[in-house]
């Protein structure tokens, strides 16, 4: 500082000197101004972190019904305060600025010693501020660390008690279903409506895929012609052998095969009555007996008809198993289609899916007959298909043969592809439930 001074009075006195650089007290306490707010936004950044981390925490606490604790309200106080009084660094270590240092000309005549003097006390007196404000910096810095280890704390103590409560609410269910199911009981005399119906699906899947898998779309030519009957005969008239009619035989087909497992098996009351000699006019006489019940009782007698025939069903399970009605079906949907040509070497897998089918519509015929609930696969639609609506959709639609005289018309229903699956139970025995409709061909105009 001395030469500076010296420098100053050789250039009063004429000399030609360099101009000095001179730096009052306010330009140092702008500088170190400027630093504290750098500090002051890292420290408000970290706070802001730590507010949403804790808020965070609180509000899953008050969502599982816990009590927020007292230092986490204080926390938040905290970080409130810092963050709404922008400026708090410098109003707590004030620097003051604006005086002008002692080495501008207009304190040239002071003395070096003076200057010296002057110099060390701003020394001093800066690095005492510094010096307390790194140490109230550290104290920050630790209240941070602090607050970060609590929020990490209470973090953790509300997983844990979420994790707590998820795990008693899965013991309450599952006591819950255990008292259920101790108080009411499941009858085994009720099936349930999506399994049936999943089965009902099934067979009519099974229908389409055994048509397209094994049959051509016209009638044999190339090989012996078997002796048809007269339902044969009929059906088979239908169906030219000219080709006009081919984008019918696939719904034809599937029709014929859906009548002949719904007459053999589908309809039947099967007791489960093996296939002897003896026991054939029991079989036939039992189900005779339960179509008259059916028929003739009045509807809203659906109980005693269905204790009739669960007791009938039981008596008769006991004299063993129809083990030929399946396979029998098998061959006569088989023998009935044989005028239609085959896909070459699909016959034995044809063959191998009828009787699958045949096996499938007899197992579900045993669990609708062996439920208290009423079911009816219903296939009997005649006339217009606009007054079947509630129990059968359209699948496809067919001209009209001008060969017959049948009396049909456009709009009429021609033919069942499948039946409806209709369900009476006996809290509501006068009401029709339909879970699954049928599917229809109807004539075009």
């Amino acid at each position: 500082m001395s030469e500076n001074y010296d420098q100053y009075q050789g250039q009063s006195q004429g000399q030609t000197q360099p101009q000095a650089l001179y730096y009052s007290y306010g330009d140092i306490s702008g500088l170190l101004q400027e630093h504290l707010l750098n500090v002051e936004r890292s420290v408000q950044t970290i706070v802001q972190g730590e507010m949403r981390t804790l808020t965070s925490s609180v509000e899953r606490q008050q969502q599982v019904g816990g009590n927020v604790s007292t230092t986490s309200n204080q926390r938040l106080v905290l970080y409130n305060d810092i963050l709404d009084q922008p400026g708090w660094i410098g109003t707590v270590f004030s620097l003051g600025g604006g005086r002008q240092s002692p080495h501008t000309p207009g304190n040239i005549g002071s003395s070096a010693h003076n200057r010296e003097l002057e110099e060390q006390r701003m020394m001093k007196a800066h690095n005492d501020e510094i010096n307390s404000l790194s140490l109230q910096l550290g104290q920050k810095a630790s209240e941070l660390d602090q607050v970060r280890q609590q929020a990490e704390t209470d973090r953790r103590t509300i997983s844990n008690q979420l994790s707590r409560e998820k795990e008693a609410n899965r013991n309450l269910t599952d006591k819950l279903a255990k008292f259920r199911e101790m108080l009411v009981k499941p009858s085994t005399d009720y099936v349930i409506d999506s399994v049936v119906m999943q089965k009902f699906s099934l067979l009519r899947s099974r229908i389409l895929k055994i048509v397209r898998s094994t049959f051509e779309t016209r009638l044999a030519t190339n090989k012996l012609q078997p002796q048809l009957n007269d339902r044969q005969k009929e059906f088979f008239a239908l169906l030219k052998t000219d080709g006009s009619q081919t984008k019918y035989f696939v719904n034809r087909i599937r029709g014929i095969i859906f009548s002949l497992l719904w007459e053999e098996i589908l309809s039947r009351a099967v007791f489960g009555l093996d296939d002897s000699e003896e026991l054939d006019k029991v079989k036939w006489a039992l189900e005779l007996l339960e179509d008259a019940f059916l028929s003739k009782l009045p509807k809203e007698n659906l109980k005693e008809f269905v204790d009739w025939r669960m007791a009938s069903s039981k008596c008769g399970s006991l004299l063993g198993g129809n083990t030929n009605l399946a396979s029998e079906t098998a061959n006569k949907i088989w023998n009935f289609l044989k005028p239609v040509e085959t896909i070459p070497g699909s016959e034995k897998k044809g063959k191998d899916l009828l009787l699958r089918l045949c096996e499938d519509a007899m197992e579900l015929n045993s669990h609708l007959r062996s439920s208290r609930d009423v079911f009816e696969i219903r296939r009997s639609f005649k006339g217009p298909l606009e007054i079947h609506m509630d129990f059968v959709d359209e699948e496809a639609d067919e001209e009209l043969d001008p060969r017959r005289d049948s009396g049909d018309k456009p709009g009429d229903v021609a033919y069942c592809l499948f039946g409806a699956l209709v369900k009476r139970t006996e809290e509501d025995p006068l009401k029709e439930i339909v879970l699954e409709k049928g599917l229809a061909v109807v004539y075009k105009a």
